[in-house]
């Protein structure tokens, strides 16, 4: 061998070697990049898992105070059984690859240079490639990163939250005119009834005209017995119907209000109908 060929043989073993100390660190580089990105993900995972059992106790006793049954406890699955987070190579559905990162991978795919004073070029690193099927089939949808997919479990996560703030918030209304101020409410109430009494009166005084009622009778019912039991009637409405139904907190029932509008109204309202008849 001449001193020429040893030395184009020297460059061209020098070259590989800086090759292969490039794609060791490469390799090196990407295998930490997937480490990290591991790590991230249990990390992600931890969080997830415990926000959605705190979710789910939320959601449980809210459902439980409004009167809805929650899912059996068996229906959710304990931690331990998705704890651990397959990396996007390792996943059942995927064709298994050699441990190494993609940017490894990109790596290998790089051209190896010639050397101009050899007349054969160096011999080309193992390209890794997914193998692929023997036979032509159907292919599969490839399955979400888990990157992906812990993405989508937090979005479903915030949705539920969102319904079940708005749910809670809607609990915390009355059932009756949830959408009306206490004063409202408590006024359409009392005037719901005050007809009613009305109407009673009204009842009363043909009862009157046909002689079935004497006149102190009549003017006692319409004077005080007509507006105490409409009083009451509006008043335990609020109590029942005028409470939110998470809280606990009592119905404002407004009874100075409703006390004053059947106890003047009703009379007045008779009288008035007594006024249009005559």
């Amino acid at each position: 061998m001449t001193g020429f060929e040893g030395h184009a043989a020297f460059e061209e073993y020098a070259a590989l070697a800086r090759e292969l100390s490039a794609r060791r660190r490469a390799a090196a580089h990407a295998a930490a990049a997937e480490a990290h990105r591991l790590r991230v993900l249990h990390d992600t995972l931890d969080q997830l898992d415990r926000r959605l059992a705190e979710q789910h106790e939320w959601l449980t006793g809210l459902g439980a105070a409004i009167g809805v049954p929650g899912p059996p406890a068996g229906d959710v699955p304990p931690p331990a059984e998705h704890a651990r987070v397959l990396p996007y190579r390792e996943h059942p559905e995927r064709p298994a690859l050699p441990d190494v990162g993609p940017a490894a991978r990109e790596s290998a795919r790089l051209p190896v240079s010639r050397d101009p004073l050899s007349h054969r070029s160096a011999p080309s690193a193992p390209v890794f490639r997914d193998p692929a099927p023997s036979a032509p089939a159907s292919r599969d949808p490839a399955p979400l990163d888990p990157a992906e997919e812990l993405a989508l479990v937090r979005r479903r996560a915030d949705d539920a939250d969102r319904h079940g703030r708005r749910a809670e918030e809607l609990a915390g209304r009355p059932r009756l005119l949830p959408g009306w101020s206490p004063q409202a409410r408590a006024a359409v109430v009392y005037l719901g009834c005050v007809v009613v009494g009305v109407l009673a009166a009204i009842v009363l005084g043909h009862a009157y005209d046909t002689g079935r009622v004497d006149g102190f009778t009549l003017g006692a019912w319409i004077a005080a017995g007509l507006p105490a039991l409409v009083f009451f009637a509006g008043f335990l409405l609020l109590g029942r119907y005028g409470r939110p139904v998470l809280g606990g907190a009592p119905a404002p029932r407004n009874a100075k209000t409703g006390f004053l509008l059947c106890f003047l109204l009703v009379p007045l309202g008779y009288c008035g109908y007594l006024t249009l008849l005559g």
